[in-house]
């Protein structure tokens, strides 16, 4: 699980860079860069994240994917605390993407 996890993170990251080198504007250019340097900064924290809480408890844990279902992508975890009726969801902050409506 650890391994996988991992791979998810090194993906992560390779988008980001890819959102570089397609930015189009200077502005889309340093929000990128932005997102790079606050996935650089959590990383840490992330990655003990990942291996204190999700591998170290993986059973209480589901994991979902994006519509596409595509299991190279984004896994997101999330579990049941307490007693909470409704799972608790954790997102990677800097694997989203804003989108204005």
């Amino acid at each position: 699980h650890a391994e996988y996890l991992g791979g998810c993170l090194k993906r992560l990251k390779e988008s980001i860079d890819a959102e570089i080198e397609a930015a189009e504007s200077d502005a889309e250019k340093k929000i990128a860069k932005a997102k790079l340097k606050s996935f650089k900064k959590n990383f840490p924290k992330l990655k003990e994240f990942v291996k204190d809480t999700i591998v170290a408890n993986f059973d209480e844990f589901e994991l979902y994917t994006g519509s596409s279902m595509n299991p190279e992508g984004l896994i997101i975890p999330a579990r049941y605390e307490g007693e909470s009726v409704t799972p608790t969801f954790f997102f990677i902050r800097d694997a989203l993407n804003e989108e204005k409506c």
